[in-house]
């Protein structure tokens, strides 16, 4: 295979080249420090068939302790950002979720505001890029859906640990409540801490959604579908304060509503979208369940790349390339490699560069030899 032709030069030069790591997934040092349980803990210990090897992030790949040596080697990499997430458990008596219940209810939401006012607080003056929550959507879906992520929920009628949540109901709960504690964090910020002069966004994830036969209408709609119910889901709350017209049609009175105050809180809440992006999906008509909608987008936000993908000629201003090490890949375990970075975890978690980081190496230190 060619190597592709790629030239950081060619780019603009606020772009930024950088990894991205998340608390639970590498820190280890789980009952260190003041750090309470967290739902992954709760589902890996008192479930470990959940996941693929049995494993859990009591360990993990131990940033926690190595975190100098790391960052240095992410430095000398040629990375100029580092995105991380800030552990709930660790920041005090804060639970690390947000709670099922009615929109209203303001327990988990006053929860999270607390903990993003610590963080502001704490570390605004040298973090100048937030993102609120990390691929909501996931969270949502294989969280109180499938159950393959923690709390692991979902109806009787799954394969999950929790057989005692409903998948028609709860990940459209989870999701509004999310929506609505991501837009309070963003007006609170706004409002109290904008003489930071940062900036406040949210990453989500998505496939992107091609027709199986590109020349069947029914088939680009279903595609227009699909996409509503992944990035549409949040994206157009996000934009136009409303949720997407065919989940409004098709999911019907399980869907909640946003009253008018928190549509106008909620619809441009973000300075920035960071998108993750792996792969994508055909999608073929099922004439069983055919429901007829649009979704277009209007608005042209700033955009990071914080896990993989590319697009052209919209505002991209970073790269983050998932992840900078091996970790713990969720219900996977540490089956699954993403890294740059191996971890020997039969030899004392040792650090190898894969030739993937020597490639980005190459290309970011010695930019002259990278045609």
């Amino acid at each position: 295979m060619d190597e592709p032709d790629f030239n950081p030069d060619d780019f603009p030069d606020n772009f930024t080249y950088g990894s991205a790591v998340s608390a639970y997934q590498v820190e280890g040092a789980a009952s260190e420090y003041g750090r309470g349980p967290s739902i992954w803990d709760t589902l890996t210990h008192k479930y470990p068939g959940a996941i693929a090897d049995k494993s859990n992030g009591d360990v993990a790949i131990d940033f926690y302790h190595r975190y100098e040596d790391d960052l240095k080697a992410m430095n000398d990499t040629g990375l100029k950002a580092f995105r991380f997430s800030i552990s709930w458990s660790r920041s005090g008596a804060f639970r690390d979720h947000l709670p099922l219940g009615h929109s209203s209810g303001p327990g988990g939401q006053r929860d999270y505001m607390d903990y993003t006012n610590l963080c502001f607080q704490r570390f605004g003056d040298r973090v100048k890029k937030w993102i609120t929550l990390n691929e909501p959507w996931a969270y949502a879906y294989y969280g109180y859906d499938t159950g393959e992520f923690a709390p692991g929920r979902c109806s009787p009628w799954g394969s999950c640990v929790n057989q005692t949540g409903n998948s028609a109901t709860e990940p459209y709960i989870v999701t509004h409540n999310m929506l609505l504690a991501h837009a309070a964090a963003v007006q609170q910020y706004r409002e109290q801490y904008a003489s930071q002069k940062g900036s406040i966004g949210i990453t989500l994830c998505t496939y992107w959604m091609e027709p199986f036969n590109s020349s069947d209408i029914s088939d680009i709609e279903a595609a227009k579908r699909a996409l509503d119910f992944n990035y549409g889901w949040y994206m157009d709350p996000l934009t136009y304060g409303r949720y997407p017209a065919s989940m409004v049609e098709y999911v019907g009175g399980r869907l909640p509503n946003f009253t008018t105050a928190e549509s106008e809180m909620i619809k441009g809440s973000y300075d920035f979208i960071g998108l993750n992006y792996y792969t994508s999906r055909y999608v073929k008509y099922d004439n069983e369940s055919f429901i007829d909608a649009e979704h277009m987008l209007d608005k042209d936000p700033v955009i990071y790349v914080t896990e993989n993908g590319n697009e052209d000629k919209v505002d991209v201003r970073g790269y983050f390339a998932w992840s900078f090490f091996d970790n713990f890949e969720w219900s996977s375990g540490y089956t699954q490699r993403f890294g740059l970075t191996y971890i020997n975890y039969t030899d004392n978690l040792a650090r190898v560069p894969k030739a993937s980081r020597i490639w980005f190496r190459s290309k970011l230190t010695n930019p002259q030899n990278s045609k």
